[in-house]
């Protein structure tokens, strides 16, 4: 098994996930200024005007990011591939972890760089570099994954109760929300339209997914990062959405299986192997 045979790399990566440097550094990419090239002045930046720049810069390079110009016929091939990769490990099992994992990795990649980067006449090349670093920290530890795999997709037998994760899942990846009004609308195509795939928030929360209905024979390091970064990416998503853009508020609601997978994640992921597990 997986597991057993990389038991020696699993063990050297745990002792890293548990060094103090590991989370100061992730503790310090939340303080990166994003990167802008042209048409803001950082000499009149103030500590009393930081806070409201982050906020509309922020928004500003969401709202030109890369991802809005991405072809919409090509959605439903993106999407279909998605679903493709996640039915993989419960088709192939072992067959196919490695192939997820560099799909995981690959599409980490993709998010940091469709979603955090922003090309206008405006400010140039904009950059998020707390998301865009964030992205890229989970996309190298699903690298490593995909290089030495250490998760355990043996087909197994589970309880019913397990699988409360996946319509948490199956929401994200619909992500049933109207692009005109951003209230509900539970249009089934969707599914293949609504663009979930090239997103970070829906994905992890289908990624998690997948690792909690295998727990407790998956890579608990991947797990508690991918936990992490979820979390902190989905609070900050729940904050944007329920506080500062009430009008948001069902947005805010689809990122609620983020939120609940990530803490549920989190807290697999420092249990021991040999801790009672509630799944």
């Amino acid at each position: 098994m997986g597991l057993g045979c990389n038991s020696h790399v699993v063990r050297r990566w745990e002792r890293i996930a548990r060094q103090w440097w590991l989370y100061a550094l992730l503790v310090l990419i939340q303080f990166l200024p994003p990167y802008i090239s042209r048409g803001f002045d950082w000499s009149v930046l103030s500590w009393k005007t930081y806070v409201p720049f982050i906020v509309s810069s922020y928004s500003y390079i969401l709202t030109h990011a890369i991802i809005r110009a991405f072809p919409a016929p090509v959605i439903p091939v993106i999407q279909s591939l998605a679903l493709l990769m996640v039915s993989v490990v419960f088709l192939w099992g072992n067959r196919g972890r490695r192939l997820f994992a560099l799909y995981v990795a690959a599409s980490y990649f993709m998010f940091a760089v469709l979603q955090t980067v922003s090309v206008t006449s405006e400010h140039g090349a904009a950059i998020i570099l707390v998301y865009f670093g964030m992205f890229v920290v989970v996309a190298g530890f699903w690298l490593w994954e995909a290089l030495t795999p250490s998760n355990d997709f043996t087909p197994q037998t589970r309880s019913l109760q397990r699988y409360w994760v996946l319509p948490l899942a199956l929401l994200a990846f619909w992500n049933p929300i109207s692009p005109t009004t951003f209230g509900p609308e539970w249009r089934w195509q969707y599914v293949f339209t609504s663009g979930s795939s090239l997103t970070f928030c829906m994905m992890t929360a289908v990624y998690l997914a997948v690792l909690v209905l295998f727990y407790p024979t998956v890579n608990r390091v991947i797990m508690g990062v991918t936990g992490l970064m979820g979390l902190i990416i989905g609070l900050l998503n729940l904050l944007g959405n329920f506080v500062l853009a009430p009008n948001m508020w069902w947005n805010g609601v689809l990122h609620l299986p983020l939120v609940i997978l990530s803490l549920h994640a989190l807290r697999l992921s420092r249990q021991t192997p040999e801790s009672p597990t509630m799944s």
